[in-house]
């Protein structure tokens, strides 16, 4: 009864041992993978590739405002002159 509880107890210690060399094994393949696919990724011809149009912003527009105020000047955003109150 001893005996095969021993043998079983060393082979699972070598089956794990297994285990955890294929899965380093299978991470470093992975990895390696994945540098060639980001060499390849790098190394592809990209010229012909237009970059995309940006839009175009209008510049704020900045008005004056009564002595009293601490700012002299402050923005005009579009619509905000019309809201209520």
């Amino acid at each position: 009864m001893i005996t095969t509880l021993v043998i079983f107890c060393i082979l699972w210690f070598l089956v794990s041992i297994i285990h955890i060399l294929v899965d380093a094994l299978n991470m470093n393949n992975e990895k390696s993978q994945n540098e060639h696919a980001t060499m390849a990724m790098k190394s592809r011809n990209t010229d012909h590739i237009k970059p995309m149009r940006q839009e175009q912003h209008r510049p704020i527009q900045m008005r004056d405002v009564p002595e009293g105020s601490k700012t002299k000047k402050h923005p005009v955003i579009d619509g905000w002159d019309s809201l209520p109150g």
